[in-house]
């Protein structure tokens, strides 16, 4: 998707000519600051701060706080639906799990269209003021499980998944398997642990979806070994 300009002042120039400025990343900006912060926490300075506009030019644009934040959401939905469809179609449904895991495992070393919506979801507090923006993201998310659901269900149609497979049951199994993998690998889990996070997220799924791949058929394969306690280091 091509990035029109929008003429806004920024924060820098301060003289002449307002410089115009790309939405995907001001909006990208905007949504991290929002993750971090949560949608009540985050002030209108930290998000013309992160966005290096001026506050006039935030209202110019984007209306309001709520504004901003539906605006980075829906762009952020569409380069991640695009991010799925792709994926999706690409492979065996094993193939899929496995890369939208090891995509997880990534964090932020991917584009951020590769990550959901579950982290944001956790970033919001049971708050009144935070209360529209869980809805708005939880609409999102429930896009997201349509459409894996839909990939399940056309799995299981082609025999790659039993027959009793439930794909919407998978399709959370799946978002949750992933944000857990996301969360770890924020924590900086030590790499041998990554791997075996990985197998056994893997094996889970298998035994979920009522399949077995085995080992041949993994790309992603190391042998089984015990993950380190949490807290602790590796030498």
């Amino acid at each position: 998707m091509q990035s029109s300009l929008v003429s806004c002042s920024a924060e820098r120039p301060t003289r002449g000519r307002p410089r115009e400025f790309d939405p995907d990343v001001v909006l990208a900006a905007a949504l991290r600051t929002f993750v971090t912060r949560g949608y009540a926490g985050a002030s209108m300075a930290e998000l013309t701060e992160a966005m290096r506009i001026s506050r006039p030019s935030l209202y110019q644009c984007f209306g309001n706080k709520e504004g901003l934040f539906k605006s980075a959401l829906a762009l952020h939905a569409q380069k991640h639906r695009a991010y799925l469809r792709t994926l999706l179609n690409r492979g065996t449904i094993g193939g899929v799990v496995e890369q939208l895991l090891r995509d997880a495992m990534a964090g932020s070393q991917l584009p951020c269209e590769a990550h959901g919506f579950m982290g944001l979801l956790a970033a919001l507090s049971a708050t009144t003021d935070d209360e529209g923006a869980r809805r708005e993201v939880a609409t999102h998310q429930g896009r997201i499980i349509e459409t894996l659901a839909a990939r399940f269900e056309r799995a299981r149609d082609e025999g790659e998944l039993a027959e009793d497979a439930h794909p919407t049951s998978l399709a959370y199994f799946l978002e949750a398997l992933a944000h857990g993998i996301s969360v770890q690998a924020r924590n900086n889990v030590p790499g041998e642990d990554r791997h075996e996070l990985i197998r056994v997220s893997l094996r889970a799924f298998d035994l979920q979806a009522g399949i077995e791949l085995g080992a041949t058929h993994r790309s992603y394969v190391v042998p089984p070994q015990r993950m380190a306690p949490a807290g602790s280091t590796s030498g």
